[in-house]
């Protein structure tokens, strides 16, 4: 169950009506997980700064039961860096993403955990 969690500094009415949809496939192509499983959150307008600057900026969490190591987090980063600049106008540069690797066993759905 991929979950993406973009915290960002962006104002919600700049984050287009199908960003969501549209990182919604992307995760679950990257990842290889069907898109029913995979969870998109974005939370805009949030007061923080990267480097002690005012330019729109981004964390992201991304957490996996899976998929996550060296190599794929490259893949990831590679496709999902430009997803977030084409969409979101938000700089690759202001962007740092934390990758989760998650035991099935700490990650529950519809009150079953996964592990």
């Amino acid at each position: 169950m991929p979950l993406l969690e973009i915290t960002t500094n962006l104002a919600r009415s700049k984050i287009p009506h199908d960003f969501v949809k549209l990182t919604v496939d992307l995760v679950a192509n990257l990842l290889g997980k069907p898109k029913k499983r995979v969870v998109v959150a974005i939370r805009p307008d949030c007061i923080m700064s990267h480097g002690g600057e005012d330019d729109v900026t981004a964390i992201v969490h991304l957490t996996s039961i899976g998929k996550i190591d060296r190599d794929m987090n490259k893949e990831t980063s590679a496709a999902l860096y430009p997803h977030l600049e084409q969409h979101l106008g938000i700089k690759g540069e202001n962007i740092v993403t934390v990758f989760h690797d998650a035991k099935g066993e700490n990650i529950a759905n519809n009150g079953i955990t996964f592990g």
